[in-house]
């Protein structure tokens, strides 16, 4: 995250935001002061698909046996 405007006494208190995780592409967002809601400028093509996904219980393991 950074400031738009270079001298600090010029900025009026708006932010540039790379924002990225592993669920969701590359993001550059614009917070604007006095707006609710940041707005997108540019996102990177979506690598993942969450279609299909199974979410289950990791199996034991040979470091659980004792």
């Amino acid at each position: 995250m950074w400031s738009l405007d270079r001298d600090p006494s010029k900025s009026n208190g708006d932010l540039l935001a790379h924002v990225e995780d592993p669920l969701t592409p590359p993001s550059f967002i614009l917070m604007e002061r006095g707006v609710a809601s940041p707005a997108v400028l540019k996102r990177a093509p979506k690598t993942f698909a969450a279609r299909g996904a199974l979410r289950g219980r990791p199996a034991r393991g040979h470091l659980d046996r004792r």
